[in-house]
């Protein structure tokens, strides 16, 4: 029989050959955070890049087809309140019991097919995997470790559909939980008034993030700025307008930035950058929506909900500025949602070509890259995070000779890993003071396997970075 299952109501939900009434099926617990591998890369069914193949017990089996026998590790398209249970991996380039798979502080992967399990490029009988790490199963599938709710609950706000893997109604890509986070907050605060702090690295999507907000709260208008590119001299001008022929002759009359949003949304982008001066102007509008123009004696007011965004820590803004916002939103990074990456490769990438016949051969409904490349980006600590992306991805057309996208440097190995247990909070605090806090950094100065075994570390010891 051709069926799959929705963990919250029972149902069958899509066809695939996935269960038999020989073969139950007992789903993983919707209140259990299940290890699993997220698809990244697939040669046979790249369709699949994005499902998440979920341990429903402490182990099971992977591999082709329904397995012979014993507990199994199924695909997932995971979203709130809406998880599908996919029909099984059909490639033939792996067996039928691939991989052993068990949970515990870590997820051990253990090889029994015929297919070399690849660590880094460098062959390997049986890994241990933290959140993040990637696998190859040679020329057949790359592979990431996650750590997910198998059936997440459904968003407090409702949010519009869009096809599972690609851009949502607004740009957004991805489909971790991180991601899912983040509409969901978007959509509740969307609703609700009060203005809003987005905070994130540079070129996590903070300006997608603000776009989202506007457009779900059904305000008349968004008006966007980045406050760094506004001359400090002239900057209460921009933001607060001015009177004709104030403060030189010939001034055209001005509503400014405050004024222009009235009953929409005003996005200033890299807030923290305006001078305190303006700054102190701007409390007002935030408190009570009152302002005045360069040269006026009257008071305005303006309705407009002011989206602040910023790559700072809030830490080191104005403490005052930072209170008037209610509501705060962080955009995570893709050092937070490695899962995420080949679904932005993708996306990127069908933009990048389309129309154009010289690279058109790249993306042909599903992008055309090696399991090296993917592995290099899944691999790679950003700085700018989707705008580095793109920049890496254009490098790659740049240079491409045949008809797969690659890169010519070989997989970083993994080394001899230093034991967790032996790092006091000195050792911790020492490599992060020498890497600038940097935690993408300072867990390879201490020789650990991967960033989210230094931030357990931080964590029971109580450090912030």
């Amino acid at each position: 029989m051709r069926r799959a299952w929705h963990l919250g109501t029972g149902r069958a939900v899509c066809d695939d050959e996935t269960l038999t009434a020989d073969r139950p099926y007992a789903p993983p617990s919707p209140s259990r955070r299940s290890w699993g591998l997220c698809i990244a890369w697939s040669y046979d069914e790249p369709g699949r890049v994005g499902e998440t193949l979920v341990l429903a017990g402490d182990a099971g089996s992977l591999g082709r087809g329904t397995g012979d026998g014993g507990p199994r590790v199924h695909p997932w398209r995971i979203r709130p309140g809406a998880s599908e249970l996919r029909g099984p991996l059909a490639t033939r380039r792996i067996s039928r019991d691939q991989l052993w798979l068990e949970g515990g502080a870590t997820l051990t992967v253990e090889q029994r097919g015929k297919t070399r399990l690849l660590h880094r490029g460098a062959p390997a009988d049986r890994v241990e995997l933290a959140p993040g790490d990637v696998i190859e199963l040679e020329n057949a599938l790359v592979l990431v470790a996650v750590r997910r709710l198998a059936d997440p609950p459904a968003l407090a706000e409702p949010f519009p559909s869009f096809p599972f893997g690609g851009p949502d109604p607004f740009g957004m890509v991805g489909e971790s939980e991180p991601a899912w986070r983040l509409r969901g907050e978007l959509a509740f605060v969307a609703r609700r008034e009060g203005h809003v702090f987005v905070g994130g690295p540079s070129g996590a999507g903070k300006e997608l993030a603000a776009a989202a907000l506007h457009a779900l709260s059904d305000s008349r208008r968004l008006v966007a700025r980045n406050a760094a590119t506004i001359p400090a001299s002239l900057a209460e001008a921009e933001l607060f307008g001015n009177r004709r022929d104030y403060p030189n002759p010939g001034m055209p009359d001005r509503p400014g930035l405050v004024g222009e949003a009235h009953g929409g949304t005003l996005l200033l982008d890299e807030v923290g950058e305006l001078p305190e001066s303006v700054q102190a102007g701007l409390l007002r509008v935030l408190d009570a929506g009152s302002y005045q123009r360069l040269g006026e004696a009257q008071t305005r007011t303006s309705t407009a909900r002011v989206v602040g965004a910023t790559h700072r820590d809030p830490a080191q803004l104005k403490h005052d500025l930072v209170a008037r916002f209610r509501h705060r939103i962080a955009v995570q990074g893709l050092t937070e949602r490695p899962e995420d990456v080949p679904l932005l490769l993708g996306h990127l990438l069908q933009r990048a070509t389309r129309g154009d016949r010289a690279l058109e051969r790249f993306y042909d409904g599903a992008p055309r890259v090696t399991p090296r490349f993917v592995q290099h980006l899944l691999l790679r600590d950003w700085e700018t995070h989707v705008r580095e992306l793109d920049v890496l991805l254009w490098e790659a057309l740049r240079r491409a000779e045949g008809d797969y996208l690659d890169v010519a440097e070989p997989l970083p190995r993994a080394g001899v890993s230093t034991d967790p247990g032996t790092l006091g909070p000195a050792d911790i605090r020492a490599a992060l003071e020498a890497e600038d806090g940097v935690v993408s950094r300072a867990w390879k100065r201490l020789g650990l396997n991967s960033r989210d075994q230094l931030r357990r570390l931080m964590k029971k010891h109580g450090i912030d970075a």
